[in-house]
């Protein structure tokens, strides 16, 4: 923060926050309420490069925003030299990270943004972790709270809007997750194809079911594009232990418990997801193993010319699993559906 020749606060605005609307800037900067802030800004109090503009006027690095005499945003402290081990002391794993992106190990059981039943989540953490960032780094897609795995989170408001955009067209980015299911699944590939709908149980929570008349299809098959609520998933069979099936997924729409109901509308409950009938498991065994982003996306790229990350889960015998028993599995998705494949619709 710096002052103008009146004495005026000046905050300048960093490479990490451009893009950003100048009222969202100022609520982030200052953890003031929404209301002041706008307040300030249709007074004239708060001027961007010495101008009068409205609270959605869009920043760019090194813009300088003059607040009121009387709003001094906090000095916070440094950002943290060590990003590892900043963030392990928030109990978060740092898989991987570029300069636009962080990927984190989420542990089930952790929500990835806090509501009305829990307050700890990824997001509180990321805060305490990294209280010194110009922009703190935040979630940009969901996992299901008993849901392991990679979780991506921006660095900076353009890389944070990519992946916006990207999880929303459903392009540029490839999940695939790894599940131990009840019963034997069949061997050859197949499309699962469901429309999904939520709605309040007894208990006044929501719950996502799926209606009948869900399909399974062998790939290939012609397919128009997916209709509202509808949720498809490519799964193959990765390994087999006496009922129970392990199972490599990769979705290609994104609802809400998307890989448990359509598993248990088809009689293979994951095990864990005591809600959608799986066996009794102290965790659920469903975990996000692979992304793969578009370079563009993840602002750095591998010899593939795309970033890819990977992190098996920490399952207890005789549910844990070698990296080759994955990257075979794999291997037969990869020959129906390859990575630079466009999901339907």
């Amino acid at each position: 923060m710096t002052a103008t020749p009146s004495g005026r606060p000046l905050l300048r605005v960093s490479p990490e926050e451009e893009g950003m609307k100048l009222a969202r800037f100022l609520e982030r900067r200052l953890g003031l309420p929404g209301g002041m802030i706008r307040k300030w800004i249709r007074t004239g109090q708060t001027r961007l490069n010495g101008r009068r503009v409205g609270p959605f006027a869009l920043l760019s690095a090194g813009d300088a925003v003059r607040l009121p005499p009387f709003a001094l945003p906090p000095e916070g402290p440094p950002p943290p030299p060590d990003l590892a081990a900043a963030l392990a002391g928030a109990g978060l794993d740092l898989a991987a990270c570029t300069k636009d992106l962080l990927i984190l190990r989420k542990p089930g059981g952790l929500a990835t943004h806090p509501g009305s039943r829990q307050t700890d989540s990824v997001t509180s953490r990321l805060a305490q972790a990294l209280p010194g960032l110009p922009f703190l780094p935040a979630p940009a897609h969901r996992l299901d709270r008993l849901t392991s795995g990679l979780l991506l989170a921006g660095r900076s408001h353009r890389a944070q809007e990519r992946l916006h955009r990207a999880f929303a067209g459903g392009k540029g980015i490839v999940k695939d997750y790894l599940a131990w299911a009840k019963g034997t699944w069949r061997e050859e590939p197949c499309l699962l194809t469901d429309v999904l709908r939520r709605e309040q149980g007894a208990d006044g929570r929501e719950r996502t079911r799926a209606l009948p008349g869900g399909r399974t299809l062998r790939p290939g098959e012609i397919l128009p594009p997916p209709g509202p609520g509808e949720a498809r998933s490519l799964v193959v069979r990765a390994g087999l232990l006496p009922g129970r099936s392990l199972l490599l997924i990769r979705l290609l729409t994104g609802r809400t418990h998307q890989i448990r109901v359509q598993t248990a509308s088809r009689g293979f409950p994951l095990l864990g997801d005591g809600r959608h009938g799986g066996p009794p498991f102290p965790l659920l065994l469903l975990h996000a193993w692979r992304l793969r982003l578009d370079a563009d996306l993840a602002g750095e790229t591998s010899p593939g010319g795309a970033f890819e990350c990977r992190a098996l889960p920490d399952w207890p015998p005789p549910y844990a699993l070698k990296e080759e028993e994955a990257e075979k599995a794999l291997a037969r998705l990869q020959a129906i559906h390859p990575d630079c494949a466009i999901s339907p619709g």
